[in-house]
Protein backbone atom coordinates (compact mmCIF):
# COMPACT_ATOMS: atom_id res chain seq x y z
CA UNK A 1 0.00 0.00 0.00
CA UNK A 2 1.08 3.56 -0.62
CA UNK A 3 0.59 4.40 3.05
CA UNK A 4 3.11 1.70 4.02
CA UNK A 5 5.67 3.07 1.58
CA UNK A 6 5.14 6.57 2.95
CA UNK A 7 5.46 5.37 6.56
CA UNK A 8 8.71 3.53 5.80
CA UNK A 9 10.14 6.51 3.92
CA UNK A 10 9.33 8.87 6.79
CA UNK A 11 11.01 6.53 9.27
CA UNK A 12 14.06 6.15 7.02
CA UNK A 13 14.42 9.92 6.52
CA UNK A 14 14.12 10.65 10.23
CA UNK A 15 16.53 7.82 11.11
CA UNK A 16 19.03 9.11 8.60
CA UNK A 17 18.74 12.63 10.01
CA UNK A 18 19.49 11.23 13.48
CA UNK A 19 22.42 9.04 12.46
CA UNK A 20 23.92 11.58 10.03
CA UNK A 21 22.85 14.95 11.46
CA UNK A 22 25.47 16.98 9.59
CA UNK A 23 24.57 15.61 6.16
CA UNK A 24 21.37 17.57 5.61
CA UNK A 25 21.29 19.95 8.55
CA UNK A 26 20.90 22.94 6.24
CA UNK A 27 17.78 21.35 4.71
CA UNK A 28 16.08 20.37 7.97
CA UNK A 29 13.13 22.67 7.38
CA UNK A 30 12.59 21.43 3.84
CA UNK A 31 12.85 17.78 4.93
CA UNK A 32 10.38 18.48 7.73
CA UNK A 33 7.94 19.99 5.21
CA UNK A 34 8.24 16.98 2.90
CA UNK A 35 7.88 14.39 5.66
CA UNK A 36 4.92 16.28 7.14
CA UNK A 37 3.12 16.25 3.77
CA UNK A 38 3.94 12.57 3.39
CA UNK A 39 2.58 11.87 6.86
CA UNK A 40 -0.64 13.80 6.22
CA UNK A 41 -1.20 11.72 3.09
CA UNK A 42 -0.39 8.53 5.02
CA UNK A 43 -2.91 9.44 7.73
CA UNK A 44 -5.57 10.12 5.14
CA UNK A 45 -4.91 6.84 3.32
CA UNK A 46 -4.80 4.77 6.52
CA UNK A 47 -8.03 6.11 7.99
CA UNK A 48 -11.15 4.07 7.42
CA UNK A 49 -13.79 5.86 5.32
CA UNK A 50 -16.38 5.95 8.12
CA UNK A 51 -13.84 7.74 10.34
CA UNK A 52 -13.02 10.21 7.58
CA UNK A 53 -16.75 10.97 7.37
CA UNK A 54 -17.10 11.23 11.15
CA UNK A 55 -14.16 13.64 11.37
CA UNK A 56 -14.83 15.35 8.05
CA UNK A 57 -13.83 18.82 9.27
CA UNK A 58 -10.32 17.67 10.18
CA UNK A 59 -9.85 15.66 7.00
CA UNK A 60 -11.25 18.47 4.85
CA UNK A 61 -8.64 20.81 6.38
CA UNK A 62 -5.87 18.25 5.80
CA UNK A 63 -6.89 17.82 2.17
CA UNK A 64 -7.16 21.58 1.69
CA UNK A 65 -3.65 21.99 3.08
CA UNK A 66 -2.31 19.36 0.69
CA UNK A 67 -4.10 20.94 -2.25
CA UNK A 68 -2.79 24.41 -1.34
CA UNK A 69 0.77 23.37 -2.15
CA UNK A 70 1.89 24.93 -5.42
CA UNK A 71 2.79 21.62 -7.04
CA UNK A 72 2.83 23.04 -10.58
CA UNK A 73 5.56 25.53 -9.67
CA UNK A 74 7.50 22.85 -7.80
CA UNK A 75 7.33 20.54 -10.83
CA UNK A 76 8.43 23.36 -13.12
CA UNK A 77 11.45 24.10 -10.92
CA UNK A 78 12.27 20.38 -10.70
CA UNK A 79 12.09 20.08 -14.48
CA UNK A 80 14.29 23.16 -14.86
CA UNK A 81 16.82 21.58 -12.50
CA UNK A 82 16.72 18.29 -14.45
CA UNK A 83 17.31 20.18 -17.70
CA UNK A 84 20.27 22.02 -16.18
CA UNK A 85 21.71 18.74 -14.85
CA UNK A 86 21.27 17.05 -18.22
CA UNK A 87 23.01 19.93 -20.01
CA UNK A 88 25.90 19.88 -17.53
CA UNK A 89 26.19 16.10 -17.77
CA UNK A 90 26.22 16.27 -21.57
CA UNK A 91 28.79 19.06 -21.50
CA UNK A 92 30.98 16.88 -19.27
CA UNK A 93 30.49 13.73 -21.36
CA UNK A 94 28.26 11.98 -18.83
CA UNK A 95 25.09 10.10 -19.82
CA UNK A 96 22.32 12.71 -19.71
CA UNK A 97 19.38 10.37 -20.30
CA UNK A 98 18.48 9.91 -16.65
CA UNK A 99 15.19 11.55 -15.73
CA UNK A 100 16.35 11.67 -12.14
CA UNK A 101 19.66 13.29 -12.91
CA UNK A 102 21.46 14.86 -10.02
CA UNK A 103 24.04 17.57 -9.90
CA UNK A 104 26.83 14.97 -9.90
CA UNK A 105 28.86 15.29 -13.09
Amino acid sequence: MVSDVLAEAIIDIKDYQKTMPDSYECLGGELDAVTTVMDIMRLYLDTEPHLVQRHAEVFDKLRAMLLSIDVASMKAMRDQFYAWCAAERKKNGVDADSETATAEF
